[in-house]
């Protein structure tokens, strides 16, 4: 249940910060040279970053979560 609550929270937010485009002035925009590219980096694209590695976090804790808790559960079963 709270990993859907955070998944719905980081997704209003997501959106929040998408539909206020041009308007939010959180962080200052940057302009970042990458393969002789330049990007330049607003608040939405910092918030969507921000937000994008907290989903892959909370993914791959759930995957480390379900795979102690299986071997867990087929060792109470052995032992039973």
């Amino acid at each position: 249940m709270k990993a859907r609550l955070y998944l719905i929270s980081i997704i209003i937010a997501t959106s929040a910060s998408l539909l206020t485009y041009g308007e939010l002035d959180i962080f200052h925009e940057t302009v970042v040279n990458i393969l002789n590219k330049e990007i330049v980096l607003s608040s939405e694209i910092i918030i969507s970053v921000i937000i994008l590695l907290t989903l892959i976090s909370v993914f791959i804790f759930g995957l480390i979560d379900k795979v102690f808790m299986v071997k867990e559960t087929e060792k109470k079963t052995k032992q039973s």
